[in-house]
This record gives C-alpha cells, sequence and structure tokens, in this order.
C-alpha cells in the first residue's frame, strides 16, 4: 500500500498507557529517532487503555519504521513488546472496505427478500449477522457460505445446499431444513428449536456434539413421521409393567434409533455415550425391556440399537405414521410374496416367522452384514430391493432377497 502525504503512524506498544510515564514515552521516541534517522518523528496522539501512539514524521522515517517491524527486526523497544506498526490511512481502508461489504450484504438480502435469488450466486458468501427470516431460501446454494450469528428463524431452506457453511451462533428455530445437506456445516452455538430437519444430510457436522434435550429429539421424531404419543406410551408402559425406569439418555438413544437419521456412531456422540459400549448397554437398559414386553410376540426378534426401527415397525404400525418410508419393508414383502405365487417352482426360504412373509432375524443378519461390508444404510438396501425387484418382476429371482449371489 502507498503511503498517503501527512499519513501518519500508529504505533503500539504492549502495556497500558495509564502506567507509563512520560518520560519513558519520550525514551521511546528519542530511540526510534535514532534508529528511523529521522529527528523529526513525534507524539500527536495517545490512545486511552493501551501504548497505541500516533507518530508523525518524515515519509522515510515512518516507512523505515514499519519495514523494521514487518521484516521482524523491531520486535521491542525498551523492553517493552512492539505488537503493531501500520499506517492511520490502512484503518480508514479497513473501515471503506467492511461499509462496502455491509453495503454487498444488504443488496444481496434485499434481492433474496424480493424472489430474485433464481440465478444469485450465494456459494461462499458473506452473509454473517444479516436478517434473513422468514425467508425462501429453498434449493439454494449456500455451500461455504457465511451464516454466522444470521437470523433465519422460520426461514425456508428445504433442499438448499448448506454443506460446509458456517451457521456458528445463527438462529434457525422454526426453519425448515427438511432435505437440506448440511454436511459439513459449522453448527455450534445454533438455534435449533421447532426447525424441520426431516431428511436433512447431517453428515460431519458438530450438531452431534450437542447433547439434545428430549423434547427436541421428539421434535424431530415427528417430523421422521414417528407417532410420538404411542411411543412415549409404549416406554411409559415398559416401565410401570416391568417395574424399571428408563433414563432420558436412553429414551433420546430410543428416538434417535427410531428417526433412522444417525449412523450408531453419531448417536454416541449426540448421547455423549462410548461408542464402544453403546449396543450392550443399550440392550442392558431397554433393549431386554423392549423385548420382555413384547413377548412372545417379539421372541425370534432383537431390538438392538440398529434394528430397533424395524423390529418395532415389524410389530406395530402404530408407533409410525402413514407414508413411512419403512412401507418399503410391506413392499417388498408382497413383492416376494407375488413372485412365489407366479412362479411356483421359485425356491423360497423355509420357517416363515412373521406376518410380513420374512424370515426376521435371518434377514436382518444379512441386511447387518450387507451394511458393514457396503458402508450402505438399510433403508437405502430396502429402497434399492424394491426397485430391483419391480425391474426384474417378469425375470427368475435367485433367492428371497432378490440377489444373484
Amino acid at each position: 500500500m502507498q503511503k498517503l502525504p501527512g499519513d501518519k503512524l500508529v504505533f503500539a506498544i504492549a502495556g497500558s498507557i495509564d502506567t507509563v510515564d512520560e518520560a519513558k514515552l519520550q525514551a521511546i521516541i528519542g530511540l526510534l529517532q535514532k534508529i528511523s534517522g529521522d529527528t523529526d518523528i513525534k507524539i500527536v496522539g495517545k490512545e486511552k487503555g493501551s501504548i497505541r501512539l500516533i507518530l508523525q514524521g518524515s515519509e522515510a522515517g515512518l516507512a523505515k519504521l514499519k519495514e523494521l517491524y514487518e521484516s521482524g527486526k523491531l520486535t521491542e523497544v525498551l523492553g517493552t513488546p512492539v505488537e503493531d506498526v501500520h499506517f492511520l490511512s490502512e484503518e480508514t481502508e479497513a473501515k471503506s472496505s467492511s461499509a462496502e461489504l455491509h453495503n454487498n450484504q444488504e443488496i444481496l438480502v434485499q434481492k433474496i427478500r424480493s424472489n430474485k435469488k433464481d440465478g444469485l450466486n450465494l456459494a461462499k458468501a458473506d452473509l454473517s449477522g444479516a436478517d434473513l427470516s422468514d425467508a425462501d431460501l429453498s434449493g439454494t446454494d449456500l455451500s461455504g457460505t457465511d451464516l454466522s450469528g444470521a437470523d433465519l428463524s422460520g426461514a425456508d431452506l428445504s433442499d438448499a445446499n448448506l454443506s460446509g457453511a458456517d451457521l456458528s451462533g445463527a438462529d434457525l428455530s422454526d426453519a425448515d431444513l427438511s432435505d437440506a445437506d448440511l454436511s459439513d456445516a459449522i453448527l455450534s452455538d445454533t438455534i435449533l428449536s421447532g426447525a424441520i430437519l426431516s431428511g436433512a444430510k447431517l453428515r460431519g457436522t458438530d450438531i452431534l456434539i450437542s447433547l439434545f434435550s428430549i423434547d427436541e429429539v421428539k421434535k424431530l421424531a415427528s417430523h421422521q413421521n414417528i407417532n410420538v404419543p404411542e411411543v412415549d406410551n409404549l416406554l411409559d408402559e415398559v416401565e410401570e409393567i416391568l417395574k424399571i425406569s428408563i433414563s432420558e439418555k436412553y429414551k433420546i438413544m430410543f428416538y434417535l434409533a427410531m428417526v433412522n437419521l444417525y449412523e450408531v456412531e453419531e448417536i454416541a456422540k449426540i448421547t455423549r455415550h462410548s461408542y464402544k459400549n453403546i449396543h450392550s448397554d443399550f440392550n442392558k437398559n431397554l433393549g431386554q425391556y423392549l423385548k420382555e414386553y413384547f413377548y412372545p410376540q417379539s421372541q425370534p426378534l432383537r431390538f438392538g440399537i440398529t434394528s430397533l426401527r424395524r423390529t418395532v415397525f415389524s410389530l406395530d404400525k402404530k408407533y409410525f405414521y402413514r407414508n413411512n418410508k419403512d412401507d418399503l419393508i410391506n413392499i417388498l414383502s408382497n413383492r416376494l410374496k407375488e413372485n412365489s405365487d407366479v412362479n411356483k417352482d421359485l425356491k423360497v426360504e423355509e420357517n416363515i416367522h412373521d406376518i410380513h412373509g420374512i424370515n426376521y432375524p435371518k434377514v436382518d443378519n444379512l441386511l447387518d452384514e450387507i451394511e458393514e461390508d457396503f458402508k450402505i444404510s438399510k433403508d437405502d438396501l430396502i429402497n434399492i430391493l424394491s426397485n430391483r425387484m419391480k425391474e426384474n418382476s417378469e425375470e427368475n429371482i435367485h433367492d428371497i432377497h432378490g440377489i444373484t449371489h
């Protein structure tokens, strides 16, 4: 940056101006005059609370002091550390840039609010602190955008790309984030009360480190088509009939397992539980009691944290609202039955145990193995199987799972 004519130099050193006497300041100026070769350097201003001196002198003398500081040759004066050296005009330029940035942000906000976001490039934009409450940002690319401290309460962010966005301290209360991509977004101190997160991608977000309250988890479950009142009744009856007390922590685990949005490792992070012990602890503190409650109907089924959703669905659909994704299980079961009726010679696995016509323990074990080997969620796998069976409805299907091994 070019030094402006008559520009002054800001010379900041450690300490407080209130604790430094005038004699020391004059000694410092004497030293600066000597090393800069400019005897005209003098103090023309001091800022209260810190030793931030405003110096005036020749262009060459002030420039030399700045150069010495930046090169690491001027790190202290009379035993006092030098903290910063810059021209006063640089501060003015920085303020001007800040004002320009603020004006640009206002223009972006105005365009968003006037529904002119189409074609607007908001990726990696600076919208920190912006008021975007109730704004329509559905389907918008906000990847890498700085939304820290922004007011997004009630905003429509459904299907928006927020991957890598900074949402720290932002207010997202009652915002619609359904099917939004929040992968690797920064969500520290973010307000999410009442936010709709159904279908949202949350991989890599630090929301997993935040401890959900039971009420927040129930809201999330409701948005994922879980019949919360019926589930609450179930847990109450388990406690009453079996004379046990289920802690809030395990109720949160139960709901998170039911919504099927998180991997087990993520549930462990949310509840601040040991990932190593979460399977055995869940079974010990809740799973075994659920099995006892549903016995003998559930005798061949498991209530593990990974199989909970499918097991509960297979026992009673009243715990889910209609149009739940687990309807895919019914589709798969019905399709298998249809295929067996069409092709009488089709070899179907024996010992069919349950109301859907599927040997759930064996299928469940298979799904666990495929999930582990191929890193694919069981719901996605069921969806793939259903689609594959639709495509091959007129062809021979080699086994009960619709897979040619």
